[in-house]
């Protein structure tokens, strides 16, 4: 018993980095001025669940009643790319919005 909980522990925060890692790299390149780099993960990471589905459906295309496993492959394999575009759009926004609040100071400063 004891044995089977230090692997599930081991298997929760041993996995934490690769599911963490990503999502504060997006938020690095998202924050940068150049838009495109903060786009590049998010659409590496759908191409490569769609490439999954195309995979899985090319795999299952022989069985029947076979959809049930293939729409819930599909909607798995697309959370990743669906949080990596989000963190993109929020970062993207609090980026503008704090270039428009430096902006109104500078011109506030100016008008001094």
């Amino acid at each position: 018993m004891a044995f089977a909980s230090k692997t599930i522990l081991f298997a929760l925060f041993g996995s934490l980095p690769a599911l963490v890692l990503p999502v504060l790299l997006e938020v690095f390149l998202a924050t940068r001025q150049n838009k495109w780099l903060g786009l590049i993960l998010p659409i590496l990471s759908a191409l490569s669940a769609l490439a999954l589905f195309a995979l899985v459906l090319l795999n299952l295309i022989g069985g029947a009643g076979a959809v049930t496993p293939l729409l819930l492959f599909g909607a798995l394999a697309l959370i990743p790319p669906a949080v990596l575009f989000l963190t993109y759009w929020l970062c993207r926004r609090w980026l503008a919005r704090k270039t428009a609040a430096d902006e109104m100071t500078q011109m506030n400063i100016q008008d001094l």
